[in-house]
Parts: structure tokens; C-alpha cells; sequence
């Protein structure tokens, strides 16, 4: 409810407002899990930055920059596309 609250307040005045969100405390280990396991087949064509981000936090392989791996990033699950 407040979160509906702040984006039509928000929206008001800037025209959008999007939430991120990695979930809640149950879901965040899930979600790592299905993003380092999206990354095993694919981290080796990525950047050197990907690479080393796969390892010590995957998610900021989300934040990557390199064009050639954004149709890499594009296809890796994101929290809301997780069954639950």
C-alpha cells in the first residue's frame, strides 16, 4: 500500500517511478541461486567484470555496461519472472 502510495505521489510529479526489489529474505537466496545458475553456461563470454562479478556478487552482472553482453543480461531470470 505505501509503495502504491509513494508512485502515484511520485508519478504526480516526475511522471514515473519504478521499484527494484531482489526480495524479501525467503526469496533472495532463491533468486541468487537461479541467477548464478543461468550464469555457469554463459559467464565465459562475458566481460572480465561479468566474470569476476558472477563470482563475488551475481548481481551486479545485472549492472553491466558492455553492449555485446546486454543480449547475455537480457535472457538471465530477474526476480519478478521466478515461479513462487
Amino acid at each position: 500500500m505505501l509503495a502504491t502510495l509513494l508512485e502515484t505521489a511520485w508519478a504526480f510529479r516526475v511522471g514515473s517511478l519504478k521499484l527494484n526489489s531482489v526480495g524479501c529474505a525467503n526469496d533472495r537466496p532463491i533468486y541468487l541461486q537461479a541467477l548464478r545458475d543461468a550464469l555457469k553456461d554463459v559467464v565465459l563470454t562475458m566481460c572480465s567484470d561479468c566474470q569476476r562479478r558472477a563470482e563475488t556478487n551475481p548481481l551486479r552482472v545485472l549492472d553491466c555496461k558492455v553492449p555485446a553482453d546486454q543480449p547475455i543480461i537480457e535472457k538471465l531470470p530477474r526476480n519478478e519472472r521466478l515461479p513462487g
